[in-house]
């Protein structure tokens, strides 16, 4: 492990669910509302949790428009993969490769 990192044959089966499918988010606290001046809303942020792997996401829009102002996410110890030797990234494709290999006893 580095950084908090693992290999993807040592990843956890949810984290690497979530990596395949995508994670299940939902409103885990509602809205949380800043005012301005006069009272009026200007943004809002959302806390979501991933009831799978247990990331978390801030998302905070800025009012009236909805145009998203910032995201940030709280991941789990051991969510994130080290990368492979040549430097590039696991897909998709890779993270099920290693789910079927779990399936077949590879």
């Amino acid at each position: 492990m580095a950084d908090g990192r693992v290999s993807l044959d040592q990843l956890n089966q949810k984290y690497l669910d979530c990596h395949i499918y995508g994670h299940t988010w939902r409103v885990q606290r509602g809205q949380q509302i800043t005012y301005g001046r006069n009272n009026k809303p200007v943004e809002t942020t959302e806390i979501l949790h991933c009831g799978r792997c247990t990331m978390k996401r801030k998302d905070t829009y800025m009012l009236p428009w909805w145009e998203l102002k910032s995201r940030r996410y709280e991941e789990p110890d051991g969510y994130y993969l080290t990368r492979p030797e040549d430097g590039s990234r696991h897909t998709r494709r890779d993270a099920r490769a290693e789910r079927f290999k779990r399936m077949v006893g590879e």
